[in-house]
């Protein structure tokens, strides 16, 4: 009997430390202080309800580079298609605003599409342009890859040599033109 008083203690010693800690999680999860963070990004559809305080920091450099960059690509259009899809249409209607501003040339880079599709989507980014009250002659659209200016060879060989690491393979140029590979990774 003593045996089985033992048990039933233990037993419902553990049911109540249980019941307690749920009910001490489910208490914690709905004693939240103060309104949510702030988001940086938006949800999948739509806004973010509260608009990141730091956020605004960040639109004169994304206008910068998309002005920079100035390229609509075939991710912007539904697949096989001349529709934009909804990053195209978010893409174009921002770009639309710097373009009122500042004019310029937008370059289509969709190369694997089809010669007939290419001339569709370039159509297509200027009639949503103008459509967004861009006047036509303030900007062309044409097929081409963007017209940022890259990164300068110089700058690209100091990156390269403040990141190589022991086991990079390290190509060097000979005088007479050819290239060898020097000791490192892969096989000799």
């Amino acid at each position: 009997m003593r045996s089985t008083m033992m048990e039933w203690n233990k037993t419902s010693w553990t049911y109540s430390i249980t019941i307690a800690l749920g009910m001490l999680a489910l208490a914690g999860c709905t004693c939240v202080d103060g309104p949510p963070a702030d988001q940086m990004n938006a949800p999948p559809q739509g806004t973010a309800p509260t608009g990141s305080r730091l956020a605004e920091n960040y639109v004169a450099m994304t206008d910068n580079a998309l002005l920079n960059d100035a390229s609509v690509s075939s991710v912007h259009f539904v697949p096989r298609t001349a529709e934009l899809n909804a990053l195209g249409m978010r893409r174009l209607t921002r770009m639309a605003e710097i373009l009122k501003i500042y004019g310029g040339t937008i370059f289509y880079d969709g190369t694997d599409a089809e010669i007939d599709l290419r001339k569709d989507r370039v159509e297509k980014i200027r009639l949503y342009l103008t459509s967004c009250g861009v006047d036509a002659s303030c900007f062309k659209v044409e097929r081409g890859f963007a017209d940022g200016s890259g990164i300068d060879g110089d700058e690209s060989m100091a990156i390269r040599a403040a990141t190589r690491g022991p086991g990079d393979v390290k190509i060097t140029v000979q005088d007479s033109g050819s290239t060898t590979s020097g000791s490192g990774g892969g096989s000799q």
